[in-house]
């Protein structure tokens, strides 16, 4: 019997980022089962209309670990000098090679500073050039 391993998965998002708006990102690197904290980068890509793509690289993380960041942080081009919806690429990867990747989850909130909302985002993919099959 095989099964596929995903140590490497993305999903695709939406955010927001106006004077009075702001994006937070979290998101939860999970193997089900596993117990190991194994470290789990986070790889985002922000791209749209009015901005340059552009990818940054968070190390740190670790696997069934939470963690977030509010998205200005990363690209802080969001400051003020752009603003407007943009799309993001959330890609979690794991050099632990059994590690299966795909029951991670992550979440979207817009704050004010009045309220915030927060959305699950749509399930993690397998990104092709990870996936393999073992027996």
């Amino acid at each position: 019997m095989q099964r596929t391993v995903t140590n490497s998965v993305r999903t695709l998002v939406f955010c927001l980022s106006t004077a009075s708006i702001k994006t937070r990102i979290h998101f939860f690197p999970s193997a089900g089962a596993t117990g190991g904290h194994f470290p789990v980068s986070c790889l985002l890509t922000l791209f749209g209309k009015g901005v340059e793509k552009k990818s940054v690289l968070l190390d740190g993380g670790r696997l069934n670990q939470p963690d977030g960041l509010r998205l200005e942080d990363a690209f802080p081009v969001l400051r003020g000098e752009v603003s407007g919806v943009f799309g993001l690429e959330i890609q979690l990867s794991c050099q632990q090679g059994r590690v299966n990747l795909l029951s991670s989850q992550a979440a979207v909130e817009f704050v004010s500073t009045s309220s915030s909302m927060m959305y699950g985002c749509a399930p993690f993919a397998p990104d092709r050039k990870s996936t393999r099959l073992n027996s």
